[in-house]
């Protein structure tokens, strides 16, 4: 848990610099699936966002990527080529390499807490407390 809580103060520190200089500009696509169309529609995109894409997205990124890379490089190389990939993943337009950036701060600190722990469920679950987060300010 220590980890954990350690992990996402190092990433919303890194985040509000990264805001603060960047302004970076992220596409909202709670609408886009589905959210405030329907009680289904609302629910699919809570599902979605907060559910399907943090687990599928650690499996792939963490512990997929990361510890495939992590078998022949070391750790600074193998988070950052992880994280850059996971960060273009959510590469939207012109606007958005604030968000890549970001998001790939994001990514060397899942990877760490991974490397720390040993487990993909601490970066699992700290990966869907952000989405939870995320989602709750947009659909505020």
């Amino acid at each position: 848990v220590g980890a954990t809580v350690l992990a996402y103060l190092v990433y919303i520190g890194c985040a509000l610099v990264l805001a603060a200089l960047l302004q970076p500009d992220q596409e909202d696509i709670t609408r886009d699936l589905g959210y405030g169309e329907s009680a289904l529609g609302s629910v699919a995109a809570g599902v979605l966002i907060v559910g399907v894409a943090p687990l599928s997205e650690e499996v792939f990124f963490r512990g997929l990527l990361f510890r495939g890379l992590r078998r022949g490089v070391p750790f600074a190389l193998a988070a950052a080529i992880s994280a850059g990939i996971w960060g273009l993943f959510h590469y939207t337009g012109p606007d958005a390499w604030g968000v890549v950036l970001q998001l790939a701060v994001f990514g060397v600190v899942l990877a760490w807490l991974y490397e720390r722990t040993g487990s993909l469920w601490p970066p699992i679950v700290l990966h869907v407390f952000n989405n939870a987060l995320a989602f709750a300010i947009l659909t505020a």
